[in-house]
């Protein structure tokens, strides 16, 4: 895809998968995968629509669709598990209106008017 650092993403896959399992190990949480789950074939499809309309490339095929549940597997029973335990809900795979990133807001203040509409980094250049 469009400067996508393959390398970076399975590193911080990787990472945020190791933590997720470690502090499951540390509270011996029970990995229970999300029930529903969390990714509806709608809910894939719109996904898809979304990371395209960015200029983002996900084949929407069988073998994608696979991969990205192999994907799921590996680390959602242990984030589902730690939510059940701190009782917090998991987010859901994207938002349902624009966001700001957290370097737009803070606790302390009232985020700027406009701010949203500032121009953001392309992807990939916040580890180059």
């Amino acid at each position: 895809g469009r400067g996508v650092n393959h390398h970076q993403a399975r590193l911080t896959f990787a990472i945020a998968r190791h933590a997720a399992v470690d502090i499951a190990l540390v509270f011996k949480i029970t990995p229970t995968r999300p029930d529903p789950d969390r990714l509806s074939p709608e809910t894939l499809r719109q996904l898809v629509e979304l990371l395209q309309r960015e200029g983002i490339s996900f084949p929407g095929d069988a073998a994608t669709e696979k991969k990205l549940a192999e994907l799921r597997a590996m680390y959602e029973p242990f984030v589902n598990g730690l939510a059940n335990y701190f009782l917090f809900k998991l987010p859901d795979f994207f938002p349902a209106r624009p966001i700001a990133d957290n370097w737009q807001t803070s606790a302390w203040m009232p985020r700027t008017p406009g701010i949203r509409e500032l121009p953001t980094l392309e992807r990939g250049d916040h580890f180059e």
